[in-house]
């Protein structure tokens, strides 16, 4: 009807402008550009997978409309063959895996002043879905090499362990040693853990972070170890089984926790 204003409002942008781009007959065209907030759940990061949605409300919110999508206009609804999106849509750091409409009855607990509001029922809403997944290989390079790196070092500085005085000579071992070694990886550690937080704005655990507590432990243990197998050094009371239960140990525990932390996350 006439008395309906047309347009629709995004109830969660902070800022939108809409222009109106053509009109032909019935059909109204319009440019928008819209900042909108909305909260991701980061915590299976790397492999997280998100809805970004925009929910629409009638501009005369207080009558009784119900917003629809013309879905006769797509060639396909098909949510894999993201009707109203871009086909070589770039959005960086993500991949893009569905695009959909759907309803959802809101209940607001109020008429908003309106004497006749018609929706004390709930507002049938309208919203368009865009189902992504992070590109996890390009996180795999900036946030999981260095701590595999940190751990490959780690084994290092616990592989220059030795009883044979020539070999230990050779290797430069001491516990002095791997304790200001361990602090250098723990540097390392730190500053790309806390950078991670902050990129993601991050609330709570998540995945990634555990690997991070698995070095953490694991370079207390290497310390802990250089120092006890040092004291017993000087007392003579080193063995062949001492020396090497670490090394052998290390990969199996650090792997295995890597793994029972993975399988609680997902299942």
């Amino acid at each position: 009807p006439e008395s309906v204003t047309r347009g629709v409002i995004f109830p969660e942008a902070e800022e939108s402008t809409f222009e109106v781009a053509f009109q032909r007959g019935d059909v109204t065209g319009w440019y928008f550009h819209a900042t909108l907030r909305q909260p991701f759940d980061v915590s299976c990061y790397p492999f997280d997978l998100e809805d970004v949605w925009i929910r629409m409300w009638p501009k005369d919110f207080h009558e009784r409309i119900v917003l629809v999508p013309n879905l006769a206009s797509y060639e396909s609804i098909r949510p894999s063959d993201l009707p109203g999106l871009e086909r070589d849509l770039v959005l960086e750091g993500w991949i893009v895996r569905e695009s959909f409409f759907s309803f959802k009855k809101n209940k607001y607990g109020t008429n908003f002043g309106v004497e006749d509001y018609g929706w004390s029922d709930g507002v049938p809403e309208l919203y368009f879905h865009v189902a992504i997944r992070r590109d996890y290989v390009d996180t795999f390079v900036s946030d999981m090499i260095p701590i595999f790196v940190v751990a490959i070092l780690l084994f290092a500085a616990l592989m220059t362990k030795s009883s044979d005085e020539r070999r230990a000579g050779l290797l430069g071992f001491s516990s002095s040693m791997v304790l200001e070694y361990s602090a250098g990886l723990f540097f390392v550690l730190i500053v790309s853990h806390i950078y991670i937080r902050q990129k993601l704005a991050a609330q709570g655990i998540i995945y990634l972070e555990h690997f991070y507590f698995i070095m953490y432990i694991a370079l207390i243990m290497v310390s802990t170890d250089s120092i006890i197998f040092a004291i017993r050094q000087s007392k003579g009371e080193t063995s062949r089984l001492s020396q090497v239960f670490a090394q052998v140990a290390y990969w199996p525990l650090l792997t295995g926790s890597a793994f029972a932390l993975t399988l609680m996350e997902f299942y």
